[in-house]
């Protein structure tokens, strides 16, 4: 495994709670309870006020840093955590999520309901830089094998609306690193189409990063011919020009998110 690229240093419960007053407007939700998952439904309580997640508080739990549990070592395991997160490395059962702001601390790696997967999705890959990161809730369920970092389970999502399927066109299985690692080794053999740029080029192969929301901390090797050669020259190099690449998925690394493709060809807009 390639270490020194390694994309892991690798949320559905929405808001559930009660009325929110501001002045005399009255802000309401309504909760629902599905498959063990608590969403909230902002309504309109006047006909231009309505509940922004944003606004809601800050829910009580035991910790606001990981630094903050670790100074209780294994006493904070069965704990709660709050944090403010970005994610990285995400599959179909778990996801690296990164402490946002000041003194939140590191990185943990959790869990989460297949429920919750489209809100997962929709969780930064990358730290905003406009916005905000949203809130999650995490139970703290145990330590990571070999390391002192926590692992835990996700319970709690906030600030942030589930993502919508991808719309796949004809003759292509995925469009985003998302919905690949998801699938896993299932997704060998199949045909990916990403927005790229390009990096680390050799004499057969290159390293293209995917662009937009599934890009994050992903990227994965592509192999081309000497055919090939004067289409990967000009390929783009710069993250402000991504060009739209489709590729044939080889293999995937063990323990991390990075691919070997067979570069198929570049598509044109």
């Amino acid at each position: 495994m390639d270490i020194g690229k390694r994309s892991a240093l690798t949320l559905l419960g929405l808001v559930a709670f009660g009325a929110l007053g501001v002045g005399s407007m009255r802000r309401a939700s309504i909760t629902h309870e599905e498959a063990g998952v608590v969403t909230t439904t902002p309504v309109t309580t006047s006909s231009t006020t309505t509940v922004d997640p944003t606004d809601l508080p800050d829910p009580t739990t035991d910790y606001k840093s990981i630094d903050e549990a670790k100074l209780d070592g294994n006493k904070a395991i069965g704990k709660t955590l709050f944090l403010k997160v970005w994610r990285g490395t995400t599959d179909a059962t778990s996801v690296m999520l990164y402490g946002c702001g000041k003194l939140t601390g590191g990185f943990i790696t959790v869990t989460y309901a297949i429920e919750m997967r489209p809100l997962v999705k929709a969780i930064p890959p990358t730290i905003p830089l406009q916005g905000h990161c949203p809130r999650v809730v995490i139970k703290l369920t145990g330590k990571e094998p070999y390391s002192n970092d926590f692992k835990g389970a996700l319970s709690q999502i906030m600030d942030i609306s589930p993502l919508p399927p991808e719309t796949v066109p004809a003759g292509v299985d995925y469009v985003s690193m998302d919905d690949v690692n998801i699938d896993g080794k299932k997704a060998a053999g199949k045909i990916a189409q990403l927005r790229a740029y390009r990096s680390d080029l050799e004499e057969k192969k290159f390293t293209a990063y995917p662009c937009g929301h599934s890009g994050g901390l992903n990227f994965l090797y592509v192999t081309f011919t000497p055919a090939q050669k004067d289409v990967v020259k000009e390929f783009s190099n710069s993250i402000m020009s991504c060009e739209t690449l489709k590729v044939k998925l080889m293999t995937q690394q063990a323990y991390s998110s990075t691919w070997t493709s067979q570069l198929l060809e570049v598509v044109k807009d």
